[in-house]
């Protein structure tokens, strides 16, 4: 059975998520376009069952509200793009079989190229960690947290990751980010 989010958690993520879509339908539409369809309960489920593992309920809701995005959508900062539920059961099993130290608690939700990933450790509180070579550490706390400041770089340029990133939108109306 698929967890059912708490209502707070369920209210961060879609408030967060609506502050992110609208910003980019007025300042970068291109990216505003790629988005996939939100996930079906079934698709949810059938995430689940895959993995052997209970989804945190943020993610339950995220994926209800987009189910990742596709090539050249939006990428959380600095290129971490939202995966879908059937690219989430793939990265998983990929990583449980090359990484030697990844618990099939781990629940990738964002790739970030070259073997990077954002993931939820589901071994206590669904905390959000990065598994990377080369990662920048630093990341908030939880997946309701990396939306809001998200939506807060955005909305205002303003926030905890804005000493890390700066949005930029391309001539084409494409989502950007800039490294500090």
């Amino acid at each position: 059975m698929v967890s059912e989010p708490a209502a707070a958690a369920r209210g961060r993520v879609e408030a967060a998520w609506q502050r992110i879509d609208e910003w980019l339908r007025d300042f970068a539409p291109a990216t505003a376009e790629r988005w996939n369809a939100p996930a079906t309960p079934e698709q949810i489920a059938e995430l689940q069952r895959e993995l052997g593992v209970q989804l945190p309920g943020d993610l339950v809701v995220s994926l209800g509200v987009h189910n990742g995005a596709r090539v050249g959508g939006f990428t959380l900062p600095p290129l971490y793009a939202p995966l879908s539920t059937t690219e989430i059961s793939r990265k998983a099993r990929e990583l449980c079989a090359r990484v030697a130290e990844w618990d099939g608690q781990f629940v990738p939700f964002a790739s970030g190229g070259a073997g990077s990933v954002l993931y939820l450790d589901q071994r206590g509180a669904a905390r959000l960690a990065e598994h990377s070579g080369a990662g920048r550490g630093g990341w908030p706390p939880t997946l309701p947290d990396l939306l809001e400041q998200t939506a807060e770089l955005l909305s205002s340029g303003t926030g905890p990751l804005a000493a890390r990133y700066r949005p930029t939108v391309d001539g084409d109306g494409a989502l950007g980010w800039v490294v500090r």
